[in-house]
């Protein structure tokens, strides 16, 4: 089973997601104090699973409030897509896996 990489520190942050040279990147910024958080996670954690040739990363807050600060992240559950460093979509909410599909599938 694959699952998302939880990044831990910004230095991590920009090895697994600023530095992928050939992947999609999608970073789910998140919260363990988060309800929604919490019933989105598994949603997550079953699209990275069946997402081939797509990297899914985990952000939590408060550990790594900078980070939401620089991605200007202000609610949680949040997503960013990335592809070689770059924004490429973002969304806020509960989404569900397919719904997390759909969307990465629309913007690669």
């Amino acid at each position: 089973m694959v699952k998302p990489f939880e990044v831990g520190t910004a230095d991590s942050f920009h090895t697994e997601v600023l530095e992928e040279p050939s992947r999609p990147v999608v970073v789910y910024f998140w919260s363990a104090t988060c309800p929604t958080c919490s019933r989105m996670t598994p949603e997550v954690e079953a699209a990275a699973e069946s997402s081939v040739g797509i990297k899914f990363v985990k952000a939590a807050a408060p550990e790594l409030l900078e980070l939401f600060k620089e991605y200007r992240v202000k609610a949680t559950p949040s997503l960013v897509l990335c592809s070689k460093g770059q924004e490429l979509a973002r969304q806020e909410g509960f989404k569900t896996a397919a719904e997390i599909i759909a969307w990465v599938n629309e913007h690669v």
